[in-house]
């Protein structure tokens, strides 16, 4: 209910913005205290329906509506020139209660009043303006539309899903890069490729603003969903133009973290591990299996993991693998002549509630099939990428996640674990910090024994655990990169069309 409420909150705060102006158009003031029936007040000083009342605290048309009301309440009192538009927009918490004290006087309702005619390219003009400047103040101060780019959260966000990024949850960032072409990202659009690299830059980093963060209505939670940008971008964006992310956060500052065999540990206690949670497994069977009774279960073979199509491996007499050409098992028939098949191996992801559901249409002989968990136990590319914590995908840890204000000493473990992070994300210059070879940190030119942290961080996971890039890859999120809290899909379009069920889907 997080989002909704967000929601009922701006339109109740901005009707009562509008609340000074109400006994000049006949209305009461406590009126506008009363939710619903204060906002029905307004749309009949302005002179629209009832019934637009109700839009205005329902998603996607509550932006539209709220900006149209605030543009017509100006015209309403005489304040219809460019200048007095553009204040009742940007900054309606001022300018109404002003025009409330002024002597301006009510003009009837803005649906009613018959101004200067405007040219046609005047009028284009200022709608595109207008929305363009409510489209960008939205999506900096409030809420920001973002599309699930990768599988890495299934099964609990899909490729598909478009969702609404709340920034007032941990509270809206200012702007760090503040010039910026309105509703880009990090290129113009239409120049970069369909990966999103490359093109035409969308910024100038002609000025730089620190880092600051207005007061939101909750802390990080343990478990949320979030968005952030991603703290191992390499392609020297400003913070706030980094790759967008978004996974769960599965541990918050002053929390210890710990996988063992793929379960996840908070403070020694079991973590995040919803039935929905997906891990990599493989299934050997002798005999074929369909792939739509698999798909009818929810579990989408070969799908994003290192075998991205279903591979059928071959056995010889001697139950030995042998390799062979990558084929897909609708196609393939048993016992096939030409590869001589002995049994069949599935690659897939899916949860446990998905591997119960599977182990009901296996055949009823166990040792005709065998079912793992993939190990995937490597250190190769896990953080932090050193000797002396080859940890990896499935057992990582025990790893303390930094906190404000708490201090550390650099011992050489600690030099490992935590002065890359260091460097890179507590503000210092690329040339303040430095270390020698013998792991001792150096900031300024001091040689530092203990280090107090001036940030909390995070760590991110994808619910679809054994395919997904995170935190057990890259290492901490800063509270700097945060963006915001995912709160709701609006709209999901699958691999089967539009899932109707998952439209205004609270996100868990």
């Amino acid at each position: 209910m997080g989002f909704f409420l967000v929601l009922f909150l701006l339109t109740y705060v901005t009707t009562l913005f509008i609340a000074p102006c109400f006994p000049k158009a006949g209305k009461k003031v406590s009126e506008a205290f009363i939710p619903f029936l204060g906002t029905m007040r307004w749309m009949e000083i302005i002179g629209r329906p009832a019934w637009w009342a109700i839009l205005a605290f329902l998603p996607v048309a509550n932006f539209f509506i709220l900006l149209t009301a605030l543009l017509d309440t100006a015209k309403s009192f005489g304040k219809d020139d460019f200048k007095d538009s553009v204040y009742a927009a940007l900054f309606p918490f001022v300018f109404f209660p002003l025009v409330g004290k002024s002597d301006a006087e009510y003009q009837g309702k803005a649906t009613e009043i018959k101004g200067p005619k405007k040219s046609t390219g005047r009028e284009w003009a200022d709608a595109l303006f207008f929305a363009v400047l409510a489209a960008s103040v939205i999506r900096w101060s409030a809420f920001e539309p973002y599309t699930i780019p990768t599988s890495s959260m299934e099964s609990s966000l899909y490729v598909g899903d478009f969702l609404f990024v709340s920034k007032f949850h941990y509270g809206t960032r200012a702007p760090i890069t503040p010039l910026q072409v309105p509703l880009t990202h990090q290129a113009i659009w239409g120049t970069a490729d369909q990966n999103g690299h490359g093109g035409i830059k969308s910024y100038s980093e002609l000025i730089q603003l620190p880092y600051y963060r207005f007061p939101g209505f909750s802390e990080v939670k343990r478990n949320d969903v979030f968005v952030f940008n991603w703290p191992a971008d390499d392609n020297h964006e400003p913070i706030d133009l980094k790759t967008n992310y978004i996974k769960r956060c599965v541990a918050i500052s002053g929390d210890t973290l710990q996988l063992k065999d793929g379960t996840l540990y908070v403070n020694g206690e079991l973590g995040y591990d919803s039935p929905d949670v997906q891990r990599s497994y493989t299934l050997r069977v002798t005999q074929f299996i369909p792939l739509e009774k698999l798909q009818v279960l929810g579990i989408r073979i070969g799908a994003n993991t290192d075998h991205p199509e279903t591979r059928v491996l071959g056995t010889t007499k001697k139950k030995e693998r042998v390799p062979v050409a990558p084929v897909h098992p609708l196609w393939a028939q048993p016992n096939t002549p030409q590869y001589g098949f002995a049994y069949y191996d599935y690659y897939f992801s899916a949860s446990k509630t998905e591997i119960e559901a599977l182990k009901k249409i296996l055949p009823p002989n166990k040792k005709a099939w065998e079912l793992q968990l993939n190990p995937e136990d490597h250190s190769s590319g896990i953080f932090p990428e050193s000797s002396s914590f080859p940890w990896s995908v499935n057992n990582f840890g025990p790893l303390w996640i930094p906190k404000k204000g708490a201090t550390i000493k650099m011992t050489p473990d600690n030099f490992i674990l935590y002065s890359k992070t260091i460097r890179d994300h507590e503000g210092f210059a690329p040339d303040e910090v430095s270390w020698k070879p013998d792991s001792s940190l150096y900031i300024k030119g001091e040689k530092i024994e203990e280090y107090t942290f001036k940030y909390n961080y995070y760590f991110a996971m994808g619910d679809n655990r054994n395919n997904s890039q995170d935190s057990r890859f890259w290492g901490f999120v800063p509270e700097t990169h945060l963006v915001g809290k995912a709160s709701m899909v609006w709209f999901s379009n699958g691999e089967n069309g539009i899932q109707w069920n998952r439209i205004f889907k609270q996100i868990d």
